[in-house]
Order: C-alpha cells, then structure tokens, then sequence
C-alpha cells in the first residue's frame, strides 16, 4: 500500500476465505466489506474493516471475484456464490502513466 492505496497485492486461498467468512458472519453487514489483512509471521491481521467496494477491489476482480447484484441478491441454497471464487496467486500490481491528451497544448507548453 502507499498512501492508502494498494498498488501491488496477490491473492490466496483458504486463509484469506476463512477469515473472510467469519468476519462476515459476526458482522451480518449487507453488500461489500473492503478487508485489509496483512501477513505476518504470526499469521494475518485485519487492518482496516470499510462498508464499501474498496481500492483493492480491481485486484480481487483480475483474479476472479465479480460482484454481481444477481450472486449477492440471490445465490442458490447450498451453492458457493461465484464471487468467491477467485484464483489463488495471482499478482496484480497497478502503475502510473503519463499521457500527452492534447498535442496542440503540448506542444505551445514546451516552446513556451
């Protein structure tokens, strides 16, 4: 993370899951809960608990996760909602770019 926003992340598999279930299970919150958990040698902490599609959204949504009002509203009885089903270890990482929009005003700035 750098300033708040989460530049690099890599998903895993059942301990993230399980932490994940039992956080929504004693919260019993409606619609999304952006979950920063960190590794640690002990194992994974919880930062930061938000009620809502966090940063880090597009990272679990290019390893699988898709939000989709019809799998929240009404998933079928005793089967695991297609959200959850996201690929373990894959490696997201955003990046910054610099972009000329308009040449014209490019190209007055530079001679300027």
């Amino acid at each position: 993370m750098r300033f708040g926003n989460t530049d690099r992340a890599v998903t895993v598999s059942d301990p993230s899951r399980t932490m994940g279930k039992a956080i929504g299970q004693r919260l019993a919150h409606l619609g999304s809960l952006d979950c920063d958990v960190m590794a640690t040698g002990e194992g994974y902490a919880v930062l930061d608990l938000n009620p809502r599609f966090g940063g880090g959204y597009p990272f679990s949504h290019l390893a699988g996760a898709n939000l989709r009002p019809r799998d929240r509203l009404g998933p079928r009885r005793g089967a695991e909602a297609s959200w959850l089903r996201t690929r373990p270890g894959v490696l997201v990482s955003k990046y910054d770019g610099v972009v000329v929009m308009d040449q014209a005003v490019s190209l007055r700035c530079l001679s300027a």
